[in-house]
């Protein structure tokens, strides 16, 4: 997160956030996005399973979702607030969100 942190809030990140949002949305443009998202996935899947065999995160835990609810407060605090995702922030984060990943996965 604080990786993220770090390029969201670069010129360089900031330029890709904005256009992310001005992309072409035609059909060959969201497969190769498809894609790249579906690798940059996998490689987080792996720290997250990495980081299972060790205990630092539940074995049952829905890394994706918890992926997803930690990387939006990164968006959200830079995009919505224009604050800086501090180290600070990230904490107050993880501290929200690891107890619902440690309750293990939830069925609707």
């Amino acid at each position: 997160l604080k990786s993220l942190a770090l390029f969201l809030n670069s010129p360089v990140g900031r330029a890709a956030i904005s256009a992310g949002l001005e992309i072409d949305r035609g059909e060959t443009v969201v497969a190769q996005w498809k894609a790249l998202g579906d690798a940059r996935l996998a490689a987080i899947r792996a720290i997250f399973e990495r980081a299972m065999a060790r205990g630092e995160f539940p074995a049952n835990g829905d890394w994706e979702a918890f992926l997803a609810a930690a990387a939006g407060a990164m968006y959200f605090r830079i995009i919505v607030t224009s604050r800086d995702p501090d180290a600070a922030w990230i904490e107050r984060v993880l501290t929200l969100l690891l107890p619902i990943a440690s309750a293990g996965r939830r069925t609707p």
